[in-house]
C-alpha cells in the first residue's frame, strides 16, 4: 500500500485525467487505482487484452474501462487512453506504478504557470539487489495538455509535441513508486518472453520495410543510371556530329566543274584520297590534346584545291619544314610559360578550386533528417531524466538514440554534410561525426566498413558504413546504431528532426 500521501485539496480534481494502460496486471492494478482515489482525478483504464482478473478488479475503482486491441505499439495504446479523457490535462501512469505523494494546490498553480510545457514527476524505482531492496530516483515526463502532445515510438515511447518542436519541462509536485523492475522470477520470465515476442514481430515488420526500401532504392538507381547513360550518349553524339562537321568543312571537293567522264573518275579518286587523308588527320587529332602545328596548317578553309599547289606543298624543302617546326615549338614554349606564369599569379590571388567548389552546409532549425537505418528505438534520448541501460545495470542520461538494427545493414547519411572526424570510442565503437551547417553536428556509432574519410563531403542518403556487432556496453540492448545530434555543442533530441 502506498504511504505518505499528501493531498493538498480535492477542489481541483477537474484538472487532470489519469490514464493507464494495462494487461494481466491483477497483482498491481488495485494498488495503482486505489492510490489515486483520494485525488478525485478521473481514472481512465485501457485494457490491451487481459485474460486474468484485471478488468474485474479495475471496475471497482472506475467505470471508465476501455478495450484496446494490442498492435505491438505502446504509443498507440497510450494515445488511445488519452483520447478518452474528458479533462484538458492528463497524467499517464503505468499499472505497476502507484501514487506516493502529491500536492494538488501547488500542482494546479504550476500547470497554470507553465502552459505549453510538460510536467515531470518523480519516480522511485524499487529494485532487489544483493544488499536487499534498493531505490533509484528519476524524473519522467508524464503531465501534459492532450491537445498539444502525444506519444511516439512503438517501444520506449516518449512524449512528443504535436508540432514536433522542442518543448520545456517543469518539475511537478508528484511522487510515484514503481516495482516493475522488481518482479518475481516467474513474472520476469513471462515479461521477458513477451518482450522477445514483440521484438520478433518488430523484426519481421522491419524486414518488410527494409525490403520495400531496397526495392525503391534499386528502382531509383536503375532509372538514374539509365538517364545518365542516355544523356551521355546523346551528348557524345552531338559532340561527334559537331566535330565532324567542323573538321570536314575545310575539305569540300566541288566536282561540278569536271565535264568528261575520265576527269570525273580522276576527281573521284582524288576526292577519295582527300577523304582518307582527312580520316587519318582526324584520328591523329583525337590522340592529341593540342598540336599547334596541326592547327596552324589546317586552319584555312580550302575549296577546289589546285593539284599543283598540293604538289608544291608536298615537295616543300625539308629544311624549311624543320625551321617552321622549330619556330612553332619555340612559340609554344613561350606561350606555355606565359600561361603558367598567369596561373601562378592567379593562384596567389584566388583560393584553390577544391575550396571554391566545396558545397555549402546550411542545415536550419526547420530542416529534417532521414533515418540512417530502419528500426525501432532501443534506448530513447533523455537529458531531462535518467534512463535504464540493461547491460550497465544503471540509470544515466542519454544524449542520443539507439536504433535497433541487424549486423551488416547499410547505414546512410541522414543529411548532406562534411565528415569532421572518424574515430573509435570504447562505448559506441567505430564512429563518424559530420558537420551539417547552422551549428548542427551528427554522430553515427556502432559502425564497421566505414566508406567515408575526414574532410569528405557526403550527400543525404549516401551509404557511409555498415552496422557492427554491439560493443560490450550494449550486449543486452542488442545490435544498434548510435545516433546523436547536437547544435552548438549542446545535445538535441534526434526524434525532433527525423521525418
Amino acid at each position: 500500500m502506498p504511504t505518505n500521501i499528501a493531498i493538498g485539496t480535492q477542489e481541483n480534481n477537474h484538472m487532470l485525467s489519469v490514464c493507464i494502460i494495462t494487461k494481466n496486471e491483477e497483482h498491481n492494478i488495485a494498488r495503482c487505482l486505489k492510490s489515486f482515489q483520494k485525488t478525485g482525478f478521473e481514472l481512465i483504464v485501457a485494457d490491451t487484452g487481459s485474460t486474468d482478473q484485471t478488468k474485474k478488479i479495475a471496475i471497482e475503482y472506475t467505470k471508465n474501462i476501455y478495450d484496446f486491441t494490442w498492435c505491438d505499439d505502446f504509443s498507440a495504446a497510450k494515445n488511445f487512453a488519452v483520447s478518452k479523457a474528458i479533462h484538458p490535462y492528463v497524467m499517464v501512469i503505468d499499472s505497476d506504478e502507484y501514487l506516493q505523494k502529491i500536492d494538488l494546490s501547488r500542482l494546479e498553480k504550476m500547470i497554470a504557470e507553465h502552459p505549453g510545457e510538460v510536467g515531470r514527476i518523480q519516480r522511485i524505482n524499487i529494485i532487489s539487489g544483493k544488499d536487499g531492496k534498493q531505490e533509484n530516483k528519476e524524473w519522467i515526463n508524464r503531465i501534459f495538455a492532450k491537445e498539444s502532445f502525444h506519444y511516439t515510438g512503438r517501444i520506449h515511447e516518449q512524449v512528443t509535441a504535436c508540432d514536433e518542436k522542442e518543448y520545456r519541462t517543469y518539475e511537478a509536485p508528484v511522487v510515484i513508486g514503481h516495482t516493475g523492475y522488481d518482479l518475481p522470477k516467474k513474472e520476469k520470465k513471462a515479461k521477458l518472453f513477451a518482450i522477445e515476442q514483440s521484438k520478433e514481430s518488430n523484426k519481421r515488420r522491419q524486414e518488410m520495410r527494409r525490403r520495400r526500401r531496397n526495392i525503391s532504392r534499386e528502382r531509383f538507381l536503375m532509372i538514374s543510371a539509365s538517364l545518365l547513360v542516355l544523356g551521355s550518349l546523346t551528348a557524345t553524339g552531338l559532340w561527334l556530329g559537331r566535330e565532324d562537321n567542323s573538321q570536314n568543312e575545310g575539305y569540300v571537293v566541288d566536282l561540278s566543274a569536271i565535264e568528261n567522264s575520265g576527269a570525273a573518275g580522276a576527281a573521284k579518286e582524288d576526292a577519295a584520297s582527300v577523304k582518307e587523308s582527312v580520316v587519318r588527320e582526324n584520328s591523329l587529332a583525337d590522340d592529341l590534346d593540342y598540336d599547334p602545328y596541326f592547327q596552324e596548317t589546317n586552319s584555312q578553309r580550302v575549296e577546289n584545291p589546285d593539284q599543283s599547289e598540293s604538289d608544291s606543298m608536298s615537295q616543300q624543302d625539308p629544311s624549311s619544314k624543320e625551321q617552321e617546326k622549330s619556330e612553332t615549338a619555340k612559340k609554344e614554349k613561350e606561350g606555355g610559360q606565359q600561361e603558367e606564369d598567369g596561373q601562378n599569379e592567379q593562384d596567389t590571388d584566388t583560393p584553390a578550386l577544391s575550396t571554391a567548389m566545396q558545397p555549402a552546409l546550411n542545415f536550419s532549425d526547420t530542416d529534417t533528417l532521414m533515418w540512417p537505418v530502419v528500426g525501432n528505438i532501443l534506448v530513447n534520448y533523455s537529458m531531462d531524466k535518467t534512463v535504464y541501460f540493461p547491460t550497465l545495470d544503471q540509470y544515466k542520461y542519454n544524449p542520443a538514440i539507439m536504433i535497433e538494427a541487424t549486423q551488416g545493414d547499410l547505414i546512410t547519411a541522414a543529411c548532406a554534410g562534411k565528415v569532421t572526424s572518424v574515430f573509435e570510442d570504447p562505448q559506441i565503437g567505430n564512429a563518424v561525426k559530420m558537420e551539417l551547417g547552422g551549428g548542427y553536428e551528427v554522430t553515427y556509432g556502432q559502425l564497421t566498413g566505414i566508406l567515408v574519410s575526414e574532410g569528405s563531403y557526403v550527400a543525404a542518403g549516401d551509404v557511409i558504413a555498415q552496422v557492427a556487432a554491439p560493443t560490450k556496453y550494449y550486449s543486452l540492448e542488442g545490435t544498434n546504431v548510435y545516433f546523436a545530434l547536437t547544435k552548438d555543442g549542446e545535445p538535441v533530441n534526434p526524434m525532433s528532426k527525423l521525418n
